[in-house]
């Protein structure tokens, strides 16, 4: 007998339900939801689960959605994930008075549970996915309709979770880019890689500032004790000369990178970055189209520490 979907109304009662708000400061709403959590799980500390909530608030803005909020964080002292919700037709501001928020739901999880907590978190983003969910809650007048709206086939909170359920979207190179077009993204991206497509957006290969260190400076020079022949960098300018004809394409590495399905188990990711010592795994569908990323960083941020 297969185990019963958890859904996401699950973990939400009636009596941590605030609708039709009329308090703007965000603020106030967050600690009124914590108060509300306090009375159904009375072991809760309201002002160390406050702390907790804007300290992750003010690394990563949990304003996942125009009008949608998720403020949360992961606690030791659960047992099981506390939910709570509040609506404002008018919206409410939050974080700062220049983000309106509509929609606040509050999520507290045992710190042990990075994969629960990560998993609801996914099926709120995808119920959400749609504009028009987050403003008709915000219109909805009752808690009880508002848990009604949380329908459970809607709501079930996916058994594990995989690549797309984490993944981030990233503008790609073209393989027929000029260097010199890319250079100045490459400096000051965040990004360690970045994938490359061609106009048909197949993924072809991923290309970094180490791939262009390796390209304009030749492989004999990297095995000479003296360097003096290239102590004023002259392989660098002349590859600076020759940027706007070099193309993407002459540069990126076309087969040391990893390439997943959409479906691939969060799991299997955390086995590719070990085993394939890669720093981002690349999501692409049936036709081999880049879909997305998933970086070591960012990869491992949510598992420790988000």
């Amino acid at each position: 007998m297969t185990e019963k979907k958890k859904s996401f109304s699950e973990y939400l009662v009636k009596e941590d339900i605030l609708c039709n708000i009329k308090e703007q400061d965000g603020m106030k709403v967050l600690n009124q939801l914590l108060k509300r959590l306090q009375n159904t799980f009375p072991e809760l500390n309201v002002e160390q689960a406050a702390e907790a909530v804007l300290k992750r608030e003010e690394v990563f803005p949990t304003v996942v959605a125009p009008g949608l909020a998720i403020p949360h964080a992961r606690l030791a002292n659960l047992s099981h994930p506390l939910v709570a919700v509040a609506c404002s037709p008018e919206g409410m501001d939050f974080p700062t008075p220049d983000i309106k928020v509509s929609v606040m739901v509050v999520l507290l999880t045992p710190l042990d549970e990075p994969n629960l907590h990560l998993q609801i978190i996914s099926t709120l983003a995808q119920f959400f996915a749609n504009p028009d969910a987050i403003v008709n809650a915000a219109q909805i007048k009752d808690a009880e309709s508002l848990l009604a709206f949380f329908d459970p086939e809607q709501t079930g909170i996916p058994e594990y979770l995989t690549a797309q359920d984490i993944m981030i979207n990233i503008e790609p190179l073209h393989t027929e880019d000029s260097i010199s077009s890319v250079l100045e993204r490459l400096a000051t991206s965040r990004y360690l890689e970045i994938p490359v497509v061609d106009q048909e957006g197949h993924l072809k290969g991923e290309i970094s500032m180490a791939d262009l260190l390796r390209y304009c400076i030749p492989s004999y020079f990297q095995c000479v004790e003296d360097l003096s022949c290239i102590s004023k960098f002259e392989p660098l300018a002349d590859f600076l000369n020759r940027a706007s004809d070099t193309r993407v394409i002459d540069v990126m590495r076309g087969n040391s990178f990893r390439a997943v399905s959409p479906k691939t188990p969060v799991a299997q990711l955390a086995l590719d970055f070990i085993k394939d010592k890669v720093s981002q795994i690349e999501i692409v569908d049936k036709e081999k189209k880049l879909l997305g990323v998933v970086e070591l960083r960012s990869f491992c941020a949510k598992f420790f520490w988000e």
